[in-house]
């Protein structure tokens, strides 16, 4: 199996109504990271149209950190990692970011 990356960050959510839902979540599933904000929106469609339901999260680092799921349970993140990589072959490279 393949480990899945996990990054500490401290992020801010892009909208009020994705923080309401998703605060309380520690584990948040990122399929794309974008320095720009507009390709972060643009990637964010793509994966609209794909059947997610992403949300943009802006890290401490700078970047806009499109994520697709978030869980308050470590193993429910990485069950969620693994699903993707089976059913998505071309998003292997997701990764966890554990919000700190």
């Amino acid at each position: 199996k393949q480990p899945v990356a996990m990054r500490k960050e401290q992020v801010t959510f892009t909208s009020q109504e994705d923080k309401e839902q998703n605060e309380v979540n520690s584990f948040f599933v990122i399929l794309g990271s974008f320095s720009q904000l507009d390709n972060a929106r643009n990637f964010r469609e793509t994966l609209l149209n794909q059947g997610f339901t992403p949300i943009i999260l802006h890290s401490e680092t700078g970047y806009y950190r499109v994520c697709v799921n978030s869980y308050q349970s470590e193993s429910d993140a990485r069950n969620r990692v693994a699903q993707i990589r089976q059913s998505y072959p071309q998003y292997s490279d997701v990764w966890l970011l554990i919000k700190n």
